[in-house]
């Protein structure tokens, strides 16, 4: 029995920007207390604004791909303005459901924290994560963040309080 092979794992370009945004619609459908977007009013959704995006610096989004299919990304933006351009924020982690279990949001997450290494005088990566995804904290906690707190009822899901766990990882001594 052959092992399944690991995705690609790469930066997406312009290109890309239709599979993003047929994948992004799957994650705001799939699980959609882990994300403040929803699927009628995300940014991410705007295939056009993703391509732009794509293009600019301080912005990238990095995919999982196993042949052309598109099965997982994560995003990294950087915080503009000159006292919080240090900083940056690691965003959208997700894989198809099929698909999970593999090492792939791992592969992704650590994707982006080189990508963010990349970038001059950038020092702290941050994200969150709903307080009841533990899978989620848990992988994070693997690559180097740490939590620092929990913001109660972040999210209000179909009536329904959630929760945000917020992590930190230094990338860059000051």
């Amino acid at each position: 029995m052959n092992p399944t092979p690991l995705p690609t794992v790469r930066a997406l370009t312009p290109s890309d920007a239709a599979a993003y945004v047929a994948l992004r619609r799957a994650m705001l459908l799939d699980t959609p207390r882990a994300f403040a977007a929803d699927p009628e009013t995300d940014r991410g959704s705007d295939e056009a604004g993703v391509r732009t995006s794509l293009a600019g610096p301080g912005y990238a989004i990095v995919g999982a791909f196993e042949g052309e299919a598109l099965i997982g990304a994560a995003g990294i933006i950087r915080q503009s303005g000159r006292k919080l351009m240090h900083r940056a924020y690691i965003w959208g982690v997700w894989v198809r459901p099929d698909r999970r279990g593999r090492g792939i949001g791992e592969q992704l997450v650590r994707r982006t924290i080189e990508t963010a290494r990349g970038w001059s005088d950038l020092r702290v990566l941050c994200l969150s994560a709903n307080a009841e995804q533990p899978a989620a904290i848990r992988l994070y906690e693997r690559v180097g963040f740490k939590a620092w707190g929990v913001e109660p009822a972040m999210l209000i899901v179909d009536g329904v309080e959630y929760g945000e766990v917020h992590m930190q990882l230094r990338v860059r001594s000051g």
